[in-house]
């Protein structure tokens, strides 16, 4: 790294401005005519404390349970977001139709849809950006947490690389991971690495001025 930090700054250079992400999920999803359904996601053990003091010591994968029972579909278009309505029931359609959603399955049946939201992009293999409503919809009733008391924003980022093999015609398996970008006062938050090569490079560039 120090190194490579060294060359950016001495030609000057910085890396692309990024929000800071955050670990959500992981696991193994399939590609297929433009849609991408995953097996049971795995969550993050990421200490959700740095984002809000009231969550420290707690994890994604405490939170949420790590049963493999969670999975992501992305049909733009197709896909119904379901609310669970009564304890230990399975989930009720929501009005209007979906790019995506994050859903709790038991006995091969959705109980609640997690997050769910329509896409802004999508390449493979890449990044697919993810568009929230803006909330955790919770298993059962009508409890939603905004993301923003997390300090997150409303998008997700899911990003699939490195095939694990490829299948027959237009099917290819991906391993994937999903990302928040952290928020503070409104704004996104650069990555501190960022920042970093970013001042080495513009400091490169003043003492190059100066020496002239």
């Amino acid at each position: 790294m120090k190194s490579f930090t060294a060359v950016l700054a001495v030609l000057g250079l910085s890396a692309a401005a990024h929000s800071a992400q955050i670990l959500f999920a992981s696991g193994t999803f399939t590609v297929s005519n433009g849609k991408i359904a995953s097996q049971p996601m795995q969550f993050a053990t990421y200490d959700l404390g740095s984002l809000n003091p009231a969550l420290t010591g707690q994890t994604w994968a405490g939170i949420f349970g790590d049963q493999g029972q969670f999975q992501f579909v992305f049909d733009p278009g197709n896909v119904t977001a379901y609310d669970s309505d009564a304890p230990n029931s399975y989930g009720t359609p929501v009005s209007g139709t979906f790019d995506w959603a994050i859903n709790n399955v038991q006995s091969n049946q959705v109980v609640d849809s997690l997050f769910r939201g329509t896409a802004q992009g999508l390449t493979v293999p890449g990044d697919t950006g993810l568009l929230t409503d803006g909330g955790i919809h919770w298993y059962y009733g009508t409890n939603v947490t905004a993301l923003s008391s997390w300090g997150l924003t409303d998008t997700i980022t899911l990003k699939l690389s490195l095939p694990n093999y490829s299948g027959q015609g237009t099917t290819t398996q991906y391993e994937g991971e999903f990302y928040f970008n952290r928020v503070e006062n409104g704004a996104p938050v650069p990555e501190p690495v960022t920042v970093a090569l970013g001042a080495l490079g513009l400091a490169a560039a003043v003492r190059r001025r100066v020496r002239r």
